[in-house]
């Protein structure tokens, strides 16, 4: 009994598909129901009042039915649809059964009135459940019967249950018939308006998609779905190893040869081979026995699958095919025109797709080959420039040294220290002195001094043409600095030009010591050391 309850319960329950448009469909069918109830209410309610002859049993029930119909409205609102619709039939065949008059008229009427939830059944819930409902309306109309021959005393009428019950299962026979086909019609077009859908949704997204393994699976996954076939796989080609390798799969066993990542040889007897080979797509049934070009009989691709019909249809962009899209179906009656031409479709999109990104990556790997060559070139560019600046920078500093070589070179040549006795030294000036030239002066005059150990330093400046103010202070403090290190400075050859400019310019040297020539300069110098020059 439990097993026949289990099995019971999908008959009369609403298909998950057609949940969609039979709930609003019940709504309102409840909401008619119920309305109706309560003016028939209100009308008995009338006819007592007026004193018409009803019997009060008709006005009971009738009650009762309206707030017994409060039952599905609260069931359809907490989303219990097949409850609601089985508790709607229940209610109307019951108050059909009991409000009725004991007539035989009205026993045609009542089996007339349950013929109504035999229909909404069949094309609410499901077809067999017209059946269901055709039995439950008999045995209501045998317990009405068998009630109202027990209450009148009279014979039990057979032949008018009889024939109800053959009205009834005549009925429930056709509404069966009819709705099967219409269930059918639904479904072909459900799937095909799901179809079609699902071949938009593959172009969306292989037109946005550039992740070729994203679009391989989502296109296997929304075939599989959408066509609900046993297994859809796709397949990439190695032409080096001439094998065609499982990309992704849709389906059963799609895990299982994922995980060992199945290939297949081009050069195998199976129709996938075949189309790939041929570049047409190719159609297997199980009944159906055909050959190769090589004489050997076409095989399905995979043996173990319990596939009676198989579809590939080549990936293919003009001569150059990119892989295969092979379906397995467990029907002989699968692959339709309509089902092979939105296939087609799909596999031509799928092909663009890998094909567009198959051209992007290899455009981004060379544009990745010249970018590399790029920085390398750049960076030995750089190496270069560094080292041509290193060398720059060395040559630059080993000029520099030479040149400030030569500037040492030339300043001490331009300030020369000439020791011509013990301790006495000549410094021969010539041409114009300036700021830099007299720094130059007072730093030979002191290292003269230092090394010669000096006591006279003869400064002569026969070879100055000008001496002003400037260069007597630069002078007057060459001579002080000199005299700090303890040695006495005798300055020579001041030209009468010289002097003369000398005396206008208000210069006084009378605190330094002064000569005519060289001669006399290194004469007192002599002296100052003690020392005379004896003539011969």
């Amino acid at each position: 009994m439990r097993d026949f309850i289990r099995q019971l319960v999908p008959v009369l329950c609403v298909p998950q598909a057609d949940h969609e448009w039979v709930s609003p469909l019940v709504e309102g069918l409840i909401i008619w129901v119920h309305r109706a109830a309560m003016g028939l209410a209100g009308i008995y309610v009338l006819l007592v009042v007026i004193n018409y002859v009803l019997p009060l049993v008709v006005l009971i029930w009738t009650i009762a039915f309206v707030a017994a119909m409060f039952g599905p409205r609260e069931l359809l609102r907490r989303g219990r649809l097949s409850e609601a619709i089985n508790l709607l039939l229940l209610l109307v065949v019951l108050y059909l059964c009991l409000a009725l008059p004991p007539s035989p008229r009205a026993s045609g009427w009542t089996a007339l009135g349950c013929a109504l939830p035999v229909t909404v059944a069949a094309f609410l819930l499901t077809a067999g459940a017209a059946w269901v409902w055709a039995g439950v309306a008999s045995l209501a109309l045998l317990a009405r019967s068998v009630v109202i021959a027990g209450i009148s005393r009279t014979g039990f009428d057979w032949g008018s249950l009889l024939g109800n019950v053959v009205l009834l299962g005549l009925l429930a026979w056709l509404q069966w018939l009819l709705s099967g086909a219409v269930r059918r019609i639904l479904l072909h077009l459900r799937r095909e308006i799901e179809q079609s859908r699902t071949g938009v949704e593959i172009g969306h997204m292989v037109t946005s998609a550039l992740d070729t393994a994203l679009i391989i699976r989502q296109a296997v996954q929304m075939i599989q779905r959408a066509f609900g076939y046993y297994h859809v796989g796709l397949y990439t080609l190695d032409r080096e190893r001439e094998v065609a390798v499982l990309a992704d799969a849709a389906g059963q066993e799609a895990d299982e040869l994922k995980a060992r990542k199945f290939v297949l040889s081009l050069t195998s007897p199976t129709v996938l081979a075949l189309a790939v080979n041929q570049k047409e797509r190719q159609r297997l049934f199980s009944w159906e026995k055909r050959s190769d070009p090589y004489g050997r009989r076409v095989e399905f691709t995979h043996k173990r699958f319990l596939t009676r019909a198989e579809l590939v249809i080549p990936l293919q962009v003009g001569e150059q095919v990119l892989g295969a899209l092979d379906v397995h179906a467990l029907t002989l009656d699968a692959f339709s025109e309509g089902e092979v031409h939105i296939l087609e479709g799909l596999a031509g999109n799928i092909a663009n797709a890998l094909n567009v990104t198959r051209l992007l990556q290899e455009r981004q790997q060379a544009a990745e080959v010249l970018e590399r060559a790029y920085l390398e070139v750049e960076r030995q560019v750089q190496e270069r420039t560094a080292e041509l600046m290193r060398e720059t920078a060395e040559r630059e500093r080993l000029q520099q040294e030479i040149i400030d070589a030569q500037q040492r070179a030339i300043r001490e040549l331009a300030v020369p220290v000439i020791p011509v006795m013990e301790r006495i030294i000549v410094i021969p000036l010539i041409g114009t002195i300036d700021s830099v030239r007299a720094r130059d002066i007072m730093r030979r005059l002191l290292a003269g001094i230092r090394e010669h150990r000096a006591k006279v330093v003869i400064m002569d400046v026969t070879g100055v043409p000008l001496i002003d103010t400037g260069v007597a202070d630069y002078l007057n403090k060459a001579i002080q600095a000199a005299r700090l290190r303890g040695a006495a400075t005798i300055l020579t050859g001041i030209p009468n030009a010289v002097a003369e400019t000398m005396v206008e310019m208000g210069i006084d040297w009378r605190e330094v010591e002064t000569s005519r020539d060289l001669q006399t300069g290194l004469r007192a110098a002599l002296e100052k050391m003690g020392r005379r020059v004896a003539e011969l």
